[in-house]
């Protein structure tokens, strides 16, 4: 049986300050395999967006175990952890956070750069990128002179440039308009169905959540639920 891409057992997260202890996530057990696509939904406080951050090796679990692709994220050192964040995750956040006064190709190629991809390949990889989220005409225009719908857009290619194993998509939809909304959503739910890429999805739209096959809810640091049992939608309707 394949090795599930994310495991964790009794995971908690405390930040400290002084010698003040405010625990975020209080015994989380989830698995994730390879392919899936999950909406992890609460409300604000509730530690999900924390989660996603350790899950993305952004932060670190203060107890318990995390392993990725069955290995112990605990034991990595710092260098690790930016090399695995480098090469295995894809991050798409609510502000799109784009340079403002560089072209769209150029920050669909930024993550190679880091990746250190040889030059010859970068254009390469970042039109097939733009192409794969239907955004390769604006390839070069400035990425401030284009619309929310479409900075979503590529944001989403410069998450997929690398190849990653798991993309991480923050309130992807928060800035977005209706339609522009479920255009984006509709393309993630294409990757994951066509490509087989795995997602997960930090939200606080049920509307959003819908879109992926599993909803996990967390509360006050714990999984409340953990369900597929939920009326698919997809491009804007429920199948």
């Amino acid at each position: 049986m394949a090795e599930p891409l994310f495991t964790l057992k009794n995971l908690t997260k405390t930040y400290k300050s002084g010698e003040v202890e405010t625990p975020v996530l209080r015994g989380i057990d989830l698995s994730v395999e390879k392919g899936e696509f999950i909406a992890l939904m609460g409300p604000s406080g509730s530690g999900k967006s924390t989660l996603m951050h350790i899950l993305g090796f952004l932060d670190r679990i203060t107890d318990g175990v995390y392993l990725f692709n069955g290995k112990d994220v605990q034991k990595m050192t710092d260098d690790e952890l930016a090399g695995e964040r480098s090469r295995e995750v894809g991050f798409v956040f609510q502000a799109f956070n784009l340079l403002a006064k560089s072209t769209v190709i150029e920050n669909v190629m930024l993550p190679m750069m880091y990746a250190k991809i040889p030059p010859a390949e970068r254009e390469e990889r970042a039109m097939e990128a733009l192409r794969s989220v239907g955004i390769d005409h604006r390839a070069h225009y400035l990425s401030n002179t284009i619309s929310g719908g479409e900075k979503q857009r590529v944001a989403i290619a410069r998450a997929l440039v690398n190849k990653p194993s798991v993309i991480f998509a923050d309130e992807p939809t928060g800035n977005l308009d209706t339609k522009s909304g479920e255009a984006v959503l509709g393309i993630f739910q294409d990757l994951h169905e066509k490509f087989g890429t795995t997602i997960v999805m930090v939200t606080h739209e049920l509307e959003a959540a819908e879109f992926a096959d599993r909803i996990v809810r967390i509360r006050d640091g714990k999984i409340e639920s953990d369900s597929r049992d939920h009326v698919k939608r997809t491009g804007g309707y429920y199948k």
